[in-house]
């Protein structure tokens, strides 16, 4: 009788096992879910700021084009104006084809 107590206990020191062992798991993953969450949050604000950035700097590179443009139409007004009778002539003449 004395090794059915001492099975008993045995399977009661693994049942607590168990439950710790399942406690331990069930921590581990909530603590790398947040770990997950806090890299993607950290990848996005990083992604974000990025992006930010490049479209910054486009509309910066789109307005000194459109400075440069304007400065040598200015300088070459009849130049420019034969460039644009001659654009959209060739632009006609495509369209009516």
């Amino acid at each position: 009788m004395s090794e059915a107590i001492k099975h008993d206990r045995d399977i009661e020191a693994v049942k607590v096992d168990l439950a710790a062992l399942r406690g331990d798991v069930s921590h581990l993953l909530e603590h790398l879910r947040k770990s997950a969450e806090a890299r993607t949050d950290s990848a996005r604000d990083e992604l974000g700021r990025q992006f930010a950035g490049f479209g910054r700097e486009a509309v910066e590179d789109g307005r000194d084009a459109v400075s440069l443009f304007t400065q040598w139409f200015r300088q070459r007004p009849v130049l420019a104006t034969l460039v644009a009778v001659g654009v959209g002539y060739v632009g006609a003449r495509a369209l009516l084809r």
